[in-house]
């Protein structure tokens, strides 16, 4: 998923390579940050189902990006100011991880959820959130945790935040 991050922040025309394991992912991130945007969260549940277990590995790239989505979610619930559905969303998303993709995928899903992870990814979301990391403190734990998996996770951990700088 590394290779949406240019068109996430608008510096490319949609995604690049054309990879067709990840088609359609694209329009899939556009309709939840149009649903972020809206405070609506409970309303993407689907879309969101959608990445689980996309992708190879103990933990597909799909389940990377959620486990970014959902510590975004929920260790700045604040910011995000959820419908009140944000439990709701965690419930329905935990449950589908441990039914369609990898244990270790669903048991880090599920600790997103509890707004717990890896060191790194906490501090990438804090920064994301607060500016309290300097770029250059964060970017080599994150490049570091798993093969791609830090990558994807920030893939995200912007889908989430990114709607907040457009409003």
């Amino acid at each position: 998923l590394s290779e949406m991050l240019p068109a996430l922040g608008d510096f490319s025309p949609g995604y690049a390579n054309g990879n067709t394991q990840f088609q359609g992912v694209e329009a899939n991130i556009e309709e939840i940050r149009g649903q972020i945007a809206e405070g609506d969260l409970l309303s993407f549940s689907q879309t969101i189902q959608s990445f689980l277990g996309l992708g190879g590995g103990l933990t597909p790239s799909g389940d990377d990006f959620i486990i970014g989505l959902l510590l975004s979610f929920n260790r700045w619930e604040t910011i995000f100011q959820p419908d009140n559905n944000l439990s709701r969303l965690n419930e329905i998303i935990v449950e589908a991880a441990y039914k369609r993709t990898t244990t270790l995928s669903a048991n880090l899903i599920e600790s997103a959820a509890l707004e717990s992870a890896d060191e790194r990814l906490i501090q990438v979301v804090d920064h994301l959130a607060t500016g309290k990391y300097h770029r250059d403190e964060v970017i080599p734990g994150l490049l570091s945790w798993g093969n791609s998996s830090g990558v994807d996770a920030l893939v995200g951990m912007i889908t989430a935040f990114l709607p907040l700088d457009q409003s």
